[in-house]
């Protein structure tokens, strides 16, 4: 039995909270999405794990740990829907980053999802919480990596007593996919606290500190899902971890608890994470959207000039994802399946490509199936360097007429496109409207590239 930590909010004389959300939220955007945030700090003493005999698991030594979770709910509270997304925070660069709330605030907000940021890793918590504000900070403490899958489960806990009667869906991105992936396979069989996983972004390899079983890890030291599985875990991955990070060679088949779905023409980071995820969620309107992406579309580097990814269908495809592993777990709703993106025979890692240079397979969309552009999350060497991790390169406007006799006919085929997706699970109906709208604008865009 997970042990519920001991559990206080924080004072309200103790500083600002650090609050993640693309960027520092404070409180009155907050109130502007309709939403109220408390933050709780825990104590309890985690444990390591380790294999015992017969590949069993066995705890090891023990540390006492004091760390912080954000609780997002709807301000008024009958518009909460029953489930909390658990996001374990990624602290990639030592600061608490909350990529699920940026990809999903959409969903989150109008679905009236509760959302709760917990900081398990030890940088995130000794560097960049104490770095924010040291004296609100002062009582944390993390007693190192190996803990943070106890003091997650704890965590979970400690949000049950919150939200009595919740469900719990656990998720994370890029490094914390990395963690939850050895979570999903070595602790959630023991602590059964979480009732889903979205595992969004995650590389190839899964995070050392627990051995895993052998029929999970190949020759190469890459980490599948195992093959039975507790709880839904569904899988949300663009082109950037199937060909650059290797996701392509530990592929699985869906399974009853399990499903993949790769993202065609979509990178783990893209223009909208950089720049339409700050825009209110709910107020957004398709001009705003257009100037956002196109803010940022540009990255430069040493010899690049480059449009980095700027189709926004992760985005999308995430709401989608987060929507249906609610019904899941609220109505027993089956998830749906994902095509696989194509990949050359016997080269897991180099997609194959259309005509125009897009990917093949995949979970499609219509920004590739109706394309104004090559999108792709990786460069045209398949992500070797000095290519660009991923780009954007816009078909010049003799090609899109040629393709598209008119701006009729284009809107056509991309509305088809889009209701085709819906009806696919992979973009919601409450998406429609914004993304037609916004592609007609696009297209008349494109035409004066």
């Amino acid at each position: 039995m997970i042990p519920l930590p001991d559990l206080e909010p924080f004072r309200g004389d103790q500083g600002k909270a650090f609050s993640p959300g693309p960027a520092q939220l404070s409180a009155d955007r907050l109130a502007a999405m309709g939403y109220v945030e408390e933050e709780y700090v825990i104590r309890g003493v985690s444990t390591t794990f380790r294999h015992g005999e017969d590949s069993e698991i066995d705890v090891g030594p023990q540390a006492a740990y004091v760390t912080r979770i954000l609780v997002r709910t709807p301000a008024q509270f009958d518009r909460f829907n029953g489930t909390a997304v658990v996001e374990w925070l990624d602290a990639t660069d030592s600061v608490d980053t909350a990529h699920e709330w940026a990809y999903t605030q959409p969903e989150l907000v109008r679905g009236g999802f509760a959302w709760a940021g917990v900081s398990v890793q030890r940088a995130g918590v000794m560097d960049g919480l104490k770095g924010w504000d040291a004296q609100r900070y002062s009582c944390l403490h993390h007693p190192g990596d190996e803990y943070s899958y106890d003091m997650f489960s704890q965590a979970g806990r400690a949000i049950r007593a919150i939200l009595p009667g919740v469900r719990l869906l656990a998720a994370g991105m890029s490094k914390s996919a990395h963690r939850l992936t050895t979570y999903v396979n070595k602790i959630d069989p023991i602590a059964e606290v979480f009732d889903g996983y979205l595992v969004h972004c995650r590389p190839t390899f899964a995070q050392p500190k627990v051995p895993h079983r052998a029929d999970t890890v190949d020759d190469s030291g890459s980490v599948r899902f195992a093959d039975v599985l507790r709880v839904p875990v569904l899988v949300l991955q663009t082109e950037t971890e199937v060909a650059s990070s290797g996701y392509g060679s530990v592929r699985q088949p869906d399974e009853e608890c399990f499903r993949l779905w790769e993202i065609a023409g979509a990178a783990r980071s893209d223009a909208y994470l950089q720049a339409m995820a700050p825009l209110h969620p709910l107020q957004r309107r398709p001009s705003d959207i257009i100037s956002a992406l196109a803010s940022r579309a540009k990255m430069f580097g040493p010899g690049l000039n480059q449009f980095v990814t700027s189709g926004p269908q992760h985005h999308y495809v995430a709401n989608a994802a987060l929507h249906s592993l609610h019904r899941c777990l609220r109505d027993g709703v089956a998830l749906p399946y994902g095509d696989r993106l194509a990949t050359v025979a016997h080269a897991p890692h180099i997609l194959r490509r259309d005509v125009r240079g897009n990917a093949v397979g995949g979970v499609r969309t219509p920004w590739v199936d109706v394309p104004t552009a090559l999108l792709t999350g990786v460069g045209p060497q398949d992500g070797i360097p000095p290519e660009p991790t991923d780009l954007t390169a816009p078909f010049p406007a003799a090609m899109l007429k040629e393709i598209y006799p008119s701006a009729d006919a284009y809107q056509t085929a991309f509305d088809a496109a889009t209701d085709t997706a819906i009806e696919n699970g992979v973009i919601l109906q409450a998406d429609a409207a914004e993304i037609k709208e916004t592609a007609s604008i696009v297209y008349l865009m494109s035409l004066n590239n």
